[in-house]
């Protein structure tokens, strides 16, 4: 019976993270109200914002190798 009550996990992609951080950087848009906007606790989007260095970083790497792999696929 428990099982029904407990909420499932959402996984956030690295996309949604990278713009909750500019949002709340940029924009100055407090936590609660990105928590609301995204359907997370504020605790989530919190932990996000104390991994912003890795995940932004973690980000720049990916984005380069999926452009360069989308313009060897148009390319051809």
């Amino acid at each position: 019976m428990s099982n029904l009550n407990q909420k499932k996990r959402k996984c956030i992609s690295l996309e949604t993270k990278v713009e909750i951080i500019k949002k709340h950087c940029e924009q100055k848009i407090a936590t609660s109200i990105l928590a609301k906007e995204y359907s997370v606790n504020t605790s989530t989007i919190s932990t996000i914002l104390s991994s912003k260095e890795k995940i932004l970083e973690h980000f720049e790497k990916n984005s380069c190798g999926a452009l360069a792999r989308y313009r060897k696929q148009i390319n051809k």
